[in-house]
């Protein structure tokens, strides 16, 4: 997973989280708990969504590593304690599901399912790699979109038969 990714999607709802109270404790010494702890909720609100998006991508694609090799049409997808080989050649569509929510710190939050013909499927956050990177590797053929208000990642991989 790339630090980098992760931490500028994060800063977002970080900032969400942080910014009223500072403002309002900053600019009025005598500031008004009940106004703080009120403006402080709806942000936090706001912010909660992304706080729990990169945690589940964090839970299920954290250690998750993607290796492509030149000519090859076998990639491998491993954790610390497991290893995937996947054909390329296998693969029927992939799912993109992005966020329904326009204007909230979590639209640019994405995940993708990539079904094989074996009905195994591969899930990968954008936190990971993102859609431009995982097509230049696959050469996705299919892609279907599809919303979810919250995209969450459900699991790493699936084997459905």
């Amino acid at each position: 997973m790339k630090a980098k990714r992760v931490f500028f999607k994060f800063l977002i709802s970080g900032f969400l989280l942080i910014f009223p109270a500072l403002i309002m404790i900053i600019s009025d010494p005598d500031f008004n708990t009940t106004a703080v702890i009120g403006v402080q909720s709806i942000f936090s609100l706001m912010a909660l969504p992304g706080i729990v998006i990169t945690i589940n991508a964090l839970r299920y694609n954290g250690k998750l590593r993607l290796k492509f090799e030149k000519n090859s049409d076998e990639f491998i997808a491993s954790t610390d304690t497991q290893e995937w080989i996947f054909n390329k050649k296998k693969i029927t569509k992939v799912l993109w599901f992005m966020s329904s929510a326009s204007m909230t710190p979590w639209t640019s939050y994405e995940y993708y399912v990539i079904v094989f013909s074996d009905k195994e499927q591969l899930w990968v956050s954008n936190l990971f790699i993102e859609f431009g990177e995982l097509d230049e590797h696959l050469g996705i053929k299919e892609v279907e979109i599809r919303k979810e208000w919250i995209p969450l990642l459900k699991k790493t991989v699936a084997n459905n038969t």
